[in-house]
């Protein structure tokens, strides 16, 4: 009962050289939350993270790429309100990329946006409470059909 908890590569903080953003290996991390699936992980990454290298850093283009997976991914999701736990440098080229809008996510911050997935472009409105202090902004979309929550850690 309740809502799954599904673990994704393509939603993880830009990989390589800095040691902070490899990820652990996934025995280690299914042990650590054993209430996580991590069943869509298993069909195309290898145990240990095969996509960091100590001397070179994700490309913005790669990062784009996911970001752009992820959205067809929420897409063909059945749910109406998905949360994300993702990384703020992931979120904000997703936002880029995708969605056509520069957003900081401030670390520890949660974003909820309403999201048309028929559009990999919508429109986001400027939050007056955006700042460092505030946690919590919204972004309506019209013709919603998604509520996309994401918090940035």
């Amino acid at each position: 009962s309740g809502c799954p908890i599904l673990a994704l590569e393509c939603v993880r903080e830009e990989y390589g050289v800095n040691p902070c953003d490899k990820r652990k290996p996934v025995t280690q991390l299914k042990e650590a939350f054993p209430w996580v699936d991590f069943s869509l992980m298993d069909s195309f990454s290898s145990d240990e993270d095969s996509l960091w290298h100590s001397s070179e850093r994700e490309s913005y283009a790669s990062a784009a790429a996911r970001g752009k997976e992820f959205l067809e991914w929420v897409k063909g999701r059945p749910e109406r309100v998905v949360a994300v736990v993702s990384h703020s440098g992931f979120m904000r080229i997703l936002f880029e990329a995708h969605m056509g809008e520069s957003h900081y996510f401030p670390h520890g911050s949660m974003t909820t946006i309403m999201w048309n997935p028929n559009s990999l472009a919508p429109h986001l409105h400027n939050n007056p409470y955006n700042n460092r202090h505030n946690t919590h902004n919204t972004y309506p979309i019209e013709n919603n059909k998604t509520k996309y929550t994401s918090l940035s850690l």
